[in-house]
């Protein structure tokens, strides 16, 4: 006993479409895929690129101090904005804005520092004329919107 199939003209066709669909949307999913990868990868080196300018910052801040205390930290206004800019040969803390690599706003806050009776750091208090707050802060424009980071520290003017 013989069986004959017969097929319907065109059939071999739509197995060959169907065939290129899957393979098509599949690279289209692999595709997007990597371009998923890049952007996070873009937004993770952006923020490791913003961690090491804010350490930076610190220690541009520590180099002014062991420099010159009294000219080039005990002069600076408390509570002011300042940007961190290397002139060719040294740091210097400067209220001119600028941007780094065209992306990154970094900036200092020099505060003042107040101690209890118990010499204690309190909000208000006598004045430490000897130690002042440093906050470092960078700042980039990001896909979600505006990213900041900061960090703060203590600075002694370990000369005297």
């Amino acid at each position: 006993m013989f069986v004959v199939f017969k097929f319907k003209k065109g059939f071999g066709m739509v197995e060959v479409l169907v065939g290129a669909s899957i393979i098509s949307l599949t690279l289209m999913g692999l595709v997007s895929l990597g371009q998923n990868y890049l952007k996070i990868s873009n937004r993770n080196n952006e923020a490791l690129q913003a961690t090491f300018l804010l350490e930076e910052s610190l220690e541009a801040v520590r180099l002014l101090r062991d420099d010159d205390w009294d000219v080039n930290i005990a002069t600076l206004s408390s509570e002011t904005d300042y940007f961190i800019i290397f002139n060719g040969s040294q740091f210097e803390a400067t209220t001119t804005y600028g941007l780094i690599d065209g992306l990154f706003e970094r900036k200092i806050v020099v505060s003042d520092v107040f101690r209890d009776p118990n010499d204690i750091i309190v909000p208000v208090g006598t004045l430490d004329d000897g130690i002042k707050k440093i906050t470092a802060q960078v700042s980039w424009n990001s896909p979600s919107g505006t990213t900041t980071k900061s960090i703060s520290t203590y600075l002694a003017d370990i000369a005297n």
